[in-house]
């Protein structure tokens, strides 16, 4: 199995694929998600499939004494002089399951000079990375390159290399030799309030916690912020205003909210017909907006909508690039 195992991974990393999917119905079925959309990869013979998807199992540590219990694990394996970091998802069905793996660090140390389409996006970042304090968000749609856009920022914050970066993560997912990267690890004792209490005896001077997904992640944030350090964090959301409606939802004080939150960015992959590397765009509340939002006056934003638009003027996208966006 590891032959074709390793098969179906160099496929994906030839189509810069990020994922890959386990899905047995009436066929037995792998599919890569590469350039946002999945795409067929392989069907197997049921006892094949059943003997891949095992072998998955076991590399990640999935437990499958409970198979019914949704579950995640991780493995490292190398190809070709690189050791490459995955992260299973196992979702058990009522008549198999169905398993999501993902490419972690399959990630060009792209700069923020490649990110950004234009340049008062670009000056953003720059103010960004020259703040001493607060809370900094980055958020979007699975896949749509937050990693990719938070480490251009970290390592545009460390370019001087005078800078204690503290990393939170589970799992971590692009590996940086200039920081001190922690991997929770709820077995270990390596959790949220243990982190919490340890990192600040460590001076850091900007801390960045991998994703924002439940309470306890959402509190820990504004937390790190509150005492005063630079803290950054990604969070699934589909623009700014819902972020600050999903931090809300997550118990986070909106006293705290309003003292510590600095910027709000969201951001989204456009994949052009007119060139093979996609269109990152976005859109971002300041200070001001923020306030705004919870003094209920209106804001006034660039919107996703008015950067298609500008991105279409310009020519880096088509009005076929954008239908259905």
């Amino acid at each position: 199995m590891e032959e074709l195992f390793d098969e179906f991974v160099m496929q994906a990393l030839s189509h810069n694929a990020s994922d890959l999917h386990f899905i047995s119905k009436k066929e037995h079925t792998i599919y890569m998600r590469s350039k946002g959309c999945l795409k067929k990869l392989s069907t197997l013979p049921l006892n094949k499939y059943e003997q891949l998807t095992h072998y998955l199992l076991y590399l990640s540590e999935i437990d499958l004494n409970q198979p019914h219990k949704l579950q995640t694990g991780h493995f490292k394996k190398c190809f070709e002089n690189h050791c490459y970091h995955f992260r299973l998802s196992y979702i058990p069905n009522f008549d198999s399951c169905y398993l999501d793996l993902r490419i972690l660090n399959h990630h060009p140390n792209i700069t923020l000079d490649e990110i950004c389409v234009f340049e008062d996006v670009r000056k953003i970042f720059q103010k960004i990375s020259n703040m001493k304090n607060g809370l900094i968000l980055i958020c979007g749609p699975t896949g749509s390159g937050k990693s990719t856009t938070m480490h251009a920022l970290l390592r545009e914050i460390d370019k001087e290399r005078e800078k204690n970066i503290i990393t939170i993560e589970d799992p971590i997912e692009i590996t940086n030799d200039h920081f001190v990267q922690i991997q929770l690890n709820e077995s270990q004792g390596l959790n949220f309030l243990t982190v919490f209490n340890q990192i600040l005896r460590h001076d850091p001077d900007v801390i960045f916690l991998g994703e924002i997904r439940n309470k306890e992640s959402a509190m820990l944030a504004t937390r790190l912020a509150l005492t005063g350090h630079l803290t950054l964090a990604t969070m699934h959301a589909s623009h700014c205003q819902a972020v600050i409606r999903r931090l809300l939802n997550l118990s986070v004080l909106e006293e705290d909210l309003k003292e510590v939150l600095r910027t709000v960015i969201c951001q989204k992959l456009i994949y052009s017909n007119k060139q093979e590397k996609p269109i990152v765009l976005h859109e971002f509340f300041d200070s001001n907006h923020i306030r705004n939002y919870f003094n209920h006056k209106k804001i006034e934003y660039e919107t996703f909508d008015s950067v298609l638009s500008k991105a279409v003027k310009y020519n880096y996208l088509t009005l076929e690039d954008i239908e259905g966006e």
